[in-house]
């Protein structure tokens, strides 16, 4: 109705001017939903390129209603689509994550009411599934038999915990040799920015990252592992649990099993919290934490020594800290350390320090 009102409107002021309405220049009146979609795309110079093409592939499977123009779409239309998606296999989280952008396209066509909005639209139930994050003997399995371009993201994702997205933001810049640790600048969470954060990383695997370029080369703005994708990475742990014999395992599984292990650990929750960067403690507890009953007792011995040790550096550090007024952390109000470990991302708590190494 608003594209016939603006054509209306252009004829009538053409047939006031005395000129004959030339129609071949006049855009086309019916626009289909697939058309629009490649308008809306180009609106999105905000979005991610991860959220372009999740966005692409629920386009791709429009089907007929690419072909509907928007205001002739109906709730029925809608739900027709989202159980043709469902009947081909999609799951419904993925299915759920297909609506969405449909959704944005009619709200950009000025749709009113957005069918796709609709209460009356049934979307397939998310049954809850128990994450079974890999063992000590499975990630072994895996790092034999992937591919070597992904041999050592791989291995970092065990050790850290990062996130995939985190782990494709890394520069070189990010990496603290002296420290064995590794800087995540703008860690996301789904509450919001989480903020920076130091992450421990053993130094035999940082060894293993400082041999990929020489020292003097480094570009300090360029990625640590350039031409890495989730879906990349996805793919080849695919191949290799295949090829290794093992169960099925996701790029996040290796996030939940690190926290996982850290909480089995004895690692206070707050400094797993902080380490990890979740936003609340109860997320930590609650969504990541699982029983790995067959771990050895030397594995969790070895995360938990790697973690407390990097947080005694850095309240040893913050002690010798200076304060931007001069005095020492220690003196005055007494907030330097808290401050400083606040700053990492790390509530202060109390714990018990794991003995020191010896210099040999």
């Amino acid at each position: 109705m608003r594209e016939a009102s603006e054509r209306a409107r252009w004829i009538g002021g053409e047939l006031a001017a005395r000129r004959v309405p030339d129609l071949s220049i006049e855009r086309p009146v019916g626009v289909t939903l697939g058309a629009l979609t490649e308008r809306y795309l180009a609106t999105r110079i905000d979005a991610s390129d991860k959220t372009l093409t999740t966005y692409r592939q629920a386009f791709t499977r429009l089907g007929a209603l690419a072909e509907r123009e928007p205001a002739a779409i109906t709730v029925a239309d809608i739900q027709e689509w989202v159980g043709a998606l469902a009947r081909d296999g999609l799951s419904p989280a993925t299915v759920r994550k297909y609506l969405d952008p449909v959704r944005q396209v009619l709200d950009f066509a000025d749709l009113e009411p957005n069918p796709a909005r609709s209460r009356r639209l049934r979307l397939p139930r998310a049954e809850g599934t128990e994450v079974d994050p890999p063992t000590t003997e499975h990630v072994a399995a895996l790092v034999d038999v992937i591919s070597p371009r992904y041999r050592l993201p791989l291995r970092l994702l065990d050790w850290t915990g990062l996130r995939v997205g985190e782990l494709a933001g890394l520069r070189w810049g990010d990496l603290d040799f002296c420290g064995a640790r590794l800087r995540v600048a703008r860690g996301r969470t789904k509450g919001g920015t989480a903020g920076r954060r130091w992450v421990p990383v053993p130094t035999e695997l940082l060894a293993d990252i400082a041999d990929l370029v020489p020292a003097e080369d480094r570009n300090l703005d360029e990625a640590l592992f350039p031409g890495f994708s989730d879906q990349g990475l996805r793919l080849a742990m695919t191949r290799a649990c295949k090829h290794a014999g093992i169960p099925a395992y996701s790029p996040h599984d290796l996030r939940h099993r690190y926290i996982s292990l850290l909480v089995m650990a004895g690692v206070p929750l707050p400094v797993v919290r902080g380490v990890v960067g979740h936003s609340r403690a109860s997320v930590t507890l609650d969504v990541y934490s699982h029983a790995l009953l067959d771990e050895p007792r030397a594995v969790l011995a070895e995360r938990r020594e790697l973690v407390l040790e990097r947080e005694e550096r850095n309240l040893r550090d913050a002690s010798v800290m200076p304060r931007s007024d001069g005095q020492h952390p220690g003196t005055g109000s007494g907030k330097g350390i808290t401050e400083e470990v606040e700053d990492t991302g790390i509530e202060p708590v109390t714990f018990a320090l794991p003995a020191r190494r010896s210099p040999s």
